[in-house]
């Protein structure tokens, strides 16, 4: 945000526990040109945006993070992962460990597996 200036009061952080009439109060009272969601919240926004009769994405954007089923289904684009890059890397190490000797100490790594934007037909494409 401070990258690309963009004033902290012009951002609104929720932490998932909100209900559906809350996040449409939001909606109402921030008026969001977009919105960036996981799992329950991006529901629960995607909702509110249907129930306040906005189109998406020429009202609104939407941006979830994990790319399920729904989303795939809904068309919105969605932060993802390599899931089969993340099930090898798990599985080789799985294996290291089972066929590392008895008592062997093992270093903890830290894997960064990098996402991805799948784009898909929920965000405005400004020119």
């Amino acid at each position: 945000m401070r990258e690309h200036n963009i004033p902290q009061n012009d951002v609104c952080i929720v932490d998932g526990s909100q209900t559906l009439e809350e996040i449409t109060q939001l909606i109402l009272e921030k008026g969001p040109t977009v919105i960036f969601a996981i799992a329950v919240t991006a529901e629960k926004a995607w909702i509110a945006i249907k129930d306040l009769n906005l189109i998406i994405p020429n009202d609104i954007s939407l941006i979830v993070y994990d790319d399920t089923k729904w989303i795939k289904l809904l068309g919105i684009t969605a932060v993802a992962h390599d899931l089969t890059l993340i099930s090898e890397t798990l599985v080789t190490h799985i294996i290291q460990r089972l066929r590392a000797p008895s008592g062997s100490v093992f270093d903890h790594k830290k894997i960064v597996l990098p996402p991805f934007i799948r784009e898909r037909k929920s965000v405005l494409e400004i020119l």
